[in-house]
């Protein structure tokens, strides 16, 4: 209906409402519509004027970009009046990025009016903002995992909400039971927001989202099968829209939650499988060895390709990303063949250079079997190495002394 967004803010009820409901409804059923709604926009002009010549007015309307064009025009006539210093009233809107309208671009351009971006909550704000909702000081867990928001109070809320058993309030201080990596997925609400944009956009997001909280336009092309230069229309709209952040070099989720509420709507054997497909595209194209290993390490089983690239990897991988090294030279270690001595020798002496460099106390257990297995001289030399600094790491000195004087 027409001026439905202005009926809402002017008149949510009551007689008023009525006279401008039947005029519109004579706007609509007469052949010349025209005459009707210009009556019903004199008559809620007419009832703004009265208000002023009382008293100051505000006028506030809220997602200006789903108000209907006639209340659009009726908001432009009375910013006019506004600026014009012929009523004493200030009219506030609020928008979002998208949809774009011309009608509304028109508004927000009105001379005398003035345009202001919301910023995200600082993170001292997001706290003051637990604080009050919960009623006591947010501890360090609960700051930490409130920054899935983003700053956006709206997510924070729903966050709260959604946390609400894991939450411990205890006189005035406030901490969650469990670690932010063990709290339950986002609540799927938080994927309405994506749903204003295009199919093609939304699809984007979601293999953006096992891409991790930050990636480049080259990795998401990898992951879609194209070239960089045919995502610029399909990312546009989440970049527009402020879900998407352009750091620079890199592209980074503005809310962390809305990735993993995405992240969690994917079924979980597709999952699997996209990052099994994202994980040889980038080592095919060459790509830092870390962020391969993200991949394999939420794509379940390695498949014969990845324990072969691991094993030519490692080195540089443990290098900068030891934890992710270890978990699938485990993984690889697991699943192969025994009958392969030979290859699981070379995996198990990688896992035991990725656990010297997490100083793992496994790593002298994993060291000594490897040994022990090895009948190569120059190669019980080289384990030896690796287990006296392993021992020296625990502070086992005597032990670490005596491998180094056998060997």
């Amino acid at each position: 209906m027409p001026l439905h967004a202005a009926l809402d803010c002017l008149h949510p009820r009551g007689p008023d409402r009525a006279a401008a409901v039947a005029l519109l409804r004579e706007a609509q059923e007469a052949a010349r519509p025209g005459g009707a709604l210009l009556a019903a926009m004199d008559l809620l002009t007419a009832a703004v004027e009265e208000w002023c010549a009382q008293r100051p007015l505000l006028l506030v309307l809220d997602d200006a970009q789903w108000a209907d064009a006639a209340s659009l025009l009726l908001w432009r006539r009375l910013a006019d009046q506004a600026v014009a210093g012929r009523l004493p009233l200030l009219l506030a809107a609020t928008r979002r990025p998208l949809p774009t309208r011309p009608e509304l671009e028109e508004l927000c351009s009105t001379p005398g009016g003035r345009a202001f971006r919301l910023e995200p909550l600082s993170g001292a704000e997001a706290a003051g903002l637990v604080r009050d909702l919960l009623g006591a000081e947010p501890g360090p867990r609960l700051r930490e995992a409130a920054e899935q928001a983003g700053g956006n109070p709206r997510l924070l809320r729903e966050l709260l909400a959604h946390w609400s058993g894991l939450v411990r309030v205890d006189g005035d201080r406030a901490e969650l039971l469990a670690p932010e990596d063990e709290l339950p997925p986002p609540p799927a609400s938080l994927t309405r927001e994506p749903g204003r944009l295009s199919a093609p956009a939304r699809t984007l997001l979601r293999h953006a989202a096992l891409l991790g909280p930050a990636f480049t336009a080259r990795e998401l092309a990898l992951v879609r099968g194209g070239a960089a230069r045919e995502l610029l229309a399909e990312l546009e709209e989440p970049v527009a829209a402020g879900l998407l952040t352009d750091t620079g070099g890199s592209l980074r989720f503005r809310h962390p939650a809305l990735r993993l509420a995405l992240y969690a709507e994917t079924p979980g054997a597709l999952r699997a499988a996209l990052h099994q497909d994202a994980a040889r595209a980038f080592a095919d194209a060459g790509l830092d060895p870390a962020r391969t290993a993200g991949q394999l390490v939420r794509g379940g089983r390695l498949a014969p390709w990845a324990v072969r690239w691991l094993a030519d990897s490692a080195p540089a991988l443990i290098a900068g990303a030891p934890g992710a090294a270890a978990e699938l030279l485990e993984r690889a270690i697991a699943q192969g063949d025994p009958r392969k001595r030979e290859t699981r020798d070379a995996l198990e002496e990688r896992l035991a250079d990725a656990a010297l460099m997490l100083r793992r106390p496994g790593a002298v257990d994993l060291l000594g079997a490897l040994r022990a297995r090895t009948t190569d001289p120059d190669r019980r030399a080289a384990v030896d190495f690796k287990r006296v600094s392993a021992l020296m790491i625990q502070g086992d000195m005597a032990r670490s002394l005596a491998v180094t004087e056998r060997s």
